[in-house]
């Protein structure tokens, strides 16, 4: 029980995460001119790298609600006072989520038209899937609200639909989409996608290129994004 409660409850924080590391890669290219930038630019990157690793880290105040939430569900079932601190996990956890989603589609959509040489299809892709699955943090914020006096009784039949059509439908979808396509090409994340927050490793991997006269790409770990 405690599993399959982590799974639904944190399937749809994975990947809203998962987008915002794809939106890191997007931007970070912009800037490399292996990947098609015009000129090399340092200062952009830096604040690119810093700014989507903070905000990946933010996720944290949705994962870790929801994590402890998830794994309380059993004894909260039969504790009034576990089950109110587990209502306020999950209450938060999806609320910042939700916040967290908004913040990703107007990024997304302000750096499709704002960055210099940006890949724009990306950019509407990326706002399109956290889109997709922003109905789960809403639903879960609805759902969150209603009470009962029996949490053994079964869900009716309308119920259950709505759980599967508005809940986990959405979450299949993305999953098809990130699982299902070559997401490593369209948005040429490399093995890892963009990790590196120092120079200092790309000027080393040019230095070994510039002395072997070989390509970036040929250079073992070159890619970082």
């Amino acid at each position: 029980m405690k599993y399959a409660q982590a799974t639904v409850g944190l399937g749809f924080i994975g990947i809203s995460s998962d987008a915002t590391k794809l939106l890191r890669c997007v931007l970070v290219h912009t800037t490399l001119p292996e990947y098609g930038a015009s000129r090399d630019r340092r200062t952009a990157r830096r604040c690119y790298r810093y700014f989507c690793c903070i905000f990946e880290f933010a996720f944290l105040a949705s994962t870790v609600p929801g994590t402890v939430a998830s794994y309380g569900y059993s004894s909260a079932r039969s504790d009034q006072a576990k089950a109110d601190r587990n209502l306020r996990l999950l209450n938060v956890s999806a609320s910042v989520v939700l916040a967290f989603q908004v913040v990703t589609i107007i990024v997304s959509m302000l750096a499709a038209y704002k960055v210099k040489e940006i890949n724009r299809i990306r950019c509407f892709e990326l706002a399109a899937l956290t889109l997709l699955v922003m109905p789960v943090p809403i639903y879960r914020l609805c759902v969150l609200q209603i009470r009962t006096i029996n949490v053994f009784e079964p869900l009716s039949p309308s119920a259950r639909a709505i759980f599967y059509i508005v809940h986990l439908v959405p979450e299949w979808l993305c999953a098809s989409v990130l699982l299902g396509t070559n997401v490593r090409a369209r948005f040429c994340t490399g093995r890892w996608g963009d990790y590196e927050l120092r120079e200092s490793l790309r000027d080393k991997r040019l230095e070994k290129v510039a002395e072997n006269g070989i390509s970036l790409g040929e250079v073992d770990g070159s890619k970082a994004v």
